[in-house]
This record gives C-alpha cells, structure tokens and sequence, in this order.
C-alpha cells in the first residue's frame, strides 16, 4: 500500500465517520425541533445539510477519482461541474452560516428585546433562502469563471483542471 493509498483510506474514514455524527445530531434536533424554534436552529440546520452535501461530495470524488469503490463518474464533464459547484457553494454557504449564526447570538446577548423582533419567522426563510440559495449562485458563478474539466493524473486516476489558471 502506498503512502498516498492509507492517507486516502484515513480521509475516507475520517469523512464517513462525520457524516454519521452529523446525521444522528441533524436527527437529535429534529427530535426536540418542538424546543427549539428558533433562528438559530434553523440557521444551524440549513448550514448542516451545506456540511454534509459537502462532505458527500468530497468521498464519491476521492473515489472516483482513485477507482476506490469502482466508483467511475470522473469519465463525463457534468460531474466536474456538478462536483465544483459544491465544493465552492458550500464553502461559501458555510461562511455565511457562521456569519448568520454570530449575528444570532450577537443580537441574543446585547439586545435580547430585540432580538425576537430582528429573528422573526420571515427572518428565519430569507437566511434559509440566501444560504440554500448561495450553494447554486456562487457555485455557479465559480464554474463559469473557472471552467474546470477532468484530467488524467500521472500518479493514476484523475485530478480537476482550471484551464484559465495555466
């Protein structure tokens, strides 16, 4: 086995094993949704399925891109498309999650009269909104800057290419 081989095996790992924790805490508050209606919480589960939409992507491309699995969908042009949009929507949904969530919490210590006024219900959709949103805007803002296709690496497999960076 080589080097490269284990530490793709450790990432693997390391982002299925996330995913479980992230699903069984996603459950746990949908369990207790009734106790927490709140801004917060929905900020929080909006950017969760970012996180794990994220994570999913990072694993069926690490094996696709090594064969690991069998999995081959490296072969077709959509799914590097598909696969950056993620990649740089989540990133940028995940930005704006803690952005929301430090406004939420800034609002709950030093201005806790208002903070139900700020974080209404129609508060709570528009910040769902923007950050679902965002994931599809800035993704697809990226891949048209970018214009990434597949490549076939020397070291086997396949690696992204931006044409306008060389």
């Amino acid at each position: 086995m080589q080097p490269i081989d284990a530490i793709g095996i450790i990432l693997l790992g390391t982002s299925t094993w996330t995913i479980l924790v992230y699903l069984l805490v996603i459950f746990s508050l949908f369990i207790e949704r009734k106790h927490s209606k709140n801004a917060f919480y929905t900020i929080y589960m909006v950017g969760s399925v970012a996180d794990i939409l994220s994570l999913l992507n990072d694993f069926v491309v690490y094996c696709s891109l090594t064969g690991f699995l069998q999995l081959k969908i490296a072969d077709y042009a959509w799914t590097v498309r598909i696969s950056h949009m993620i990649i740089w929507g989540t990133r940028f949904s995940q930005l704006l999650t803690v952005i929301l969530i430090s406004a939420n919490r800034l609002t709950a210590i030093y201005s806790l009269l208002r903070h139900a006024l700020i974080w209404s219900k129609r508060m709570e959709r528009i910040c769902a909104f923007i950050q679902i949103f965002s994931i599809f805007a800035y993704g697809s803002l990226i891949n048209y800057v970018l214009d990434p296709t597949w490549s076939k690496s020397d070291l086997g497999g396949a690696v992204m290419k931006v044409p306008k960076m060389n």
